[in-house]
């Protein structure tokens, strides 16, 4: 068996996806395989060969919780890795580092960023493009993580803050017989219609042993048609209905208690209740924390406020929490703008003129060499 699957679905964006593909296959390694999903409304051949290569096609229509799994369905390593096909890996270390943790069942690493030229940001404009921001500095060691606290601080924040350290199949790793597992007894590994949040909390509940890898082993790529290149541009809400790549039946599924528009923050709430709620999972479902998701909404997607307020329940106890978020979610908003602004050059380690993800793979390779045994 191979150790490591790659996974990658893709829509309209052959020319991410090609240096991607590139960089993985010029690898010397036979020790994984890379399955690509291409769902583009305009089909191109890859021109690519490769015994490790295996691409699929479907139509256009297809939505991106079908495409991930699809892809993961067909996976055939030991791990599996989901990538966005503008993202990277450091395949080498990746492949040493989970043959030395081999007795968890799943990994997460600390990742880098990176803009690609294209990109704009609707307050710095293209001042991010081409830049491969490092987040911090990493010091190659290994924890072990408690799920259950993550997940708790997760649903304390309403799930609109992210995964944290949940353990996950995007931009993590996680055994194929952790994912078989959970689609032979719920159908699925992606229960909502954000697929990173939907499959790490499902995972998080299945008593999995997780670590985290101070390694920056994946590389979040962020170019202009993805998801990330919409949210810098502030583009990234809208109607349920109207976004393509949601299933289409999202709208009729909706939760009750989340307002119905598409956003981070809707979006990975209504994934988080609804993994939750596939595995009868009452008392985290009881812990989400729904305050705090209409204060976030309601600062952060202002534009819809209406909708945000028809959805509260009109109390005075929930008009105070909300009143009390607010106030922490202007504080928080504000710090991070200082933080942009004023420091980026000096909390992070930036570089910069790099216009191509594989250009920039041999910083992450020196920074992981440096720290790995």
């Amino acid at each position: 068996m191979i150790s490591l699957s790659i996974c990658i679905p893709s829509k309209n964006r052959y020319y991410t996806l090609k240096v991607l593909l590139e960089y993985l296959l010029s690898s010397n390694s036979r020790d994984f395989e890379v399955i690509v999903l291409d769902t583009s409304s305009n089909k191109k051949d890859l021109l690519l060969s490769d015994h490790r290569l295996s691409v699929y096609s479907k139509p256009s229509t297809f939505s991106v919780i079908d495409s991930f799994e699809f892809v993961v369905e067909k996976a055939q390593g030991e791990w599996i890795i989901v990538l966005g096909d503008d993202d990277c890996i450091d395949i080498e270390n990746s492949l040493r580092i989970l043959s030395k943790v081999s007795s968890y069942d799943t990994v997460i690493c600390s990742k880098a960023n990176y803009a690609w030229p294209d990109i704009t940001h609707r307050n710095y404009g293209n001042a991010l493009s081409g830049k491969l921001n490092l987040m911090k500095k990493y010091t190659g060691r290994t924890k072990i993580v408690d799920n259950n606290k993550i997940l708790a601080k997760v649903l304390k924040r309403g799930g609109v803050n992210g995964l944290d350290k949940l353990p996950r199949i995007y931009h993590g790793f996680v055994k194929r017989g952790i994912v078989k597992s959970l689609r032979v007894e719920f159908g699925t590994v992606f229960p909502g219609p954000s697929p990173d949040m939907a499959s790490s909390v499902f995972i998080a509940q299945s008593k999995v042993n997780s670590c985290h890898v101070d390694l920056p082993l994946v590389i979040s790529g962020h170019s202009a048609s993805s998801t990330a290149g919409q949210s810098n541009r502030g583009e990234h809400q809208g109607a349920i209905e109207k976004i393509e790549h949601l299933p289409k039946n999202s709208k009729d599924t909706w939760s009750i208690r989340i307002p119905k528009f598409w956003s981070a923050g809707t979006v990975y709430a209504q994934s988080l209740e609804s993994a939750l709620r596939i595995t009868g999972n009452n008392r985290s479902l009881s812990q989400l924390n729904y305050s705090y998701l209409y204060s976030h909404l309601f600062v952060h997607n202002f534009k819809y406020k209406n909708d945000v307020l028809r959805t509260i329940p009109v109390t005075f106890y929930e008009c105070f929490w909300l009143a009390y978020y607010i106030i922490i979610v202007c504080s928080k908003r504000g710090v991070n703008l200082i933080n942009r602004i004023l420091f980026y050059r000096i909390l992070f380690v930036v570089k910069t003129d790099i216009y191509s993800i594989k250009i920039a793979m041999p910083n992450i390779t020196d920074i992981n060499d440096s720290l790995i045994d």
